[in-house]
């Protein structure tokens, strides 16, 4: 069995969401890639040593990879050493982030929230590049807190969202949603969310709203997020919008009376984490104020 394969089999055994699995797939995949176009010659994952993975960290942050990226590419590759029985290497301090290279990087960093005026600016610069439906599909992710690949997969469902918004009901995102869970999401200001909708529809084309040169779901995700990160700051990612969202929710909820615990649970819910995961939500979503 070659070291792909092992690779394979170790991703497929593993658990987690049908995402998280295929993603981790991926990344594997990417990894072996490297072994062979390195030519470092390892029959199996028991032979992997760390400066195997230093060369691969080295490479990465040379191709222009951000630090929080490599951190989560070595995490699928410490799954599979540990799933391979290789747990004592996998922890090691050697195979550290910090030993690697690759620390620093911080949750609160890249992903801070987008702010009104950033969300302005972006939309006028796509609107410049004709990118009207990058333009749609980011005031989708600003007004209804979807990420990248449900905005994608929205235009199945903006013909029901306007009908539940001018009915005054939560929006049910259905399509694209993180392990294939449906969830129904409160929208406090409807107009936007009415208003981006309609957008929406207006920059389909064929159909579709966002789609990529390949007609796959993975090109148009690529299209759609290097769009937005060539009109957004630099040190923020296009995951930023859904902060804002989810700042808005919990300053609306919070307004409505709901204790901050109580807040931050319902914001949970509309952004598919669940109620339980507030304190997640405290943590990661509401570093900054959205101004």
């Amino acid at each position: 069995m070659s070291i792909r394969s092992e690779f394979h089999q170790l991703a497929r055994s593993a658990h987690g969401s049908h995402d998280t699995v295929k993603t981790r797939h991926q990344i594997l995949d990417r990894f072996a890639d490297f072994l062979r176009d390195e030519n470092i010659q390892l029959r199996h994952v028991q032979n992997i040593r760390t400066k195997d993975i230093q060369r691969y960290c080295n490479a990465q942050l040379e191709h222009g990879k951000g630090v929080r990226t490599i951190q989560n590419e070595l995490a699928s590759i410490r799954y599979a050493l540990r799933e391979a029985g290789r747990a004592e290497f996998a922890d090691s301090e050697a195979m550290g982030n910090k030993s690697l290279g690759i620390s620093g990087a911080s949750r609160e960093g890249t992903n801070r929230a987008l702010t009104r005026d950033e969300y302005q600016q972006a939309r006028d610069a796509l609107e410049a590049r004709e990118s009207y439906a990058e333009r749609a599909a980011l005031g989708l992710m600003y007004t209804l807190g979807l990420r990248t690949k449900e905005s994608i997969m929205s235009d199945k469902s903006l013909d029901d969202w306007g009908r539940q918004l001018e009915r005054g009901e939560p929006v049910r995102v259905l399509y694209g949603t993180k392990g294939d869970r449906p969830r129904d999401v409160h929208i406090h200001d409807r107009e936007a969310a009415l208003e981006a909708v309609q957008e929406a529809k207006g920059a389909m084309h064929e159909g579709h709203l966002i789609t990529g040169d390949a007609g796959t779901l993975k090109s148009a995700y690529d299209r759609l997020q290097n769009e937005l990160r060539e009109v957004l700051p630099d040190d923020i990612s296009p995951h930023s919008a859904r902060y804002s969202f989810a700042q808005s929710q919990v300053n609306h909820y919070r307004a409505e009376g709901y204790s901050d615990r109580e807040a931050f649970a319902q914001a949970s819910i509309d952004l598919g984490h669940g109620a339980g995961r507030w304190r997640y939500i405290r943590h990661v979503y509401d570093q900054r104020e959205n101004t």
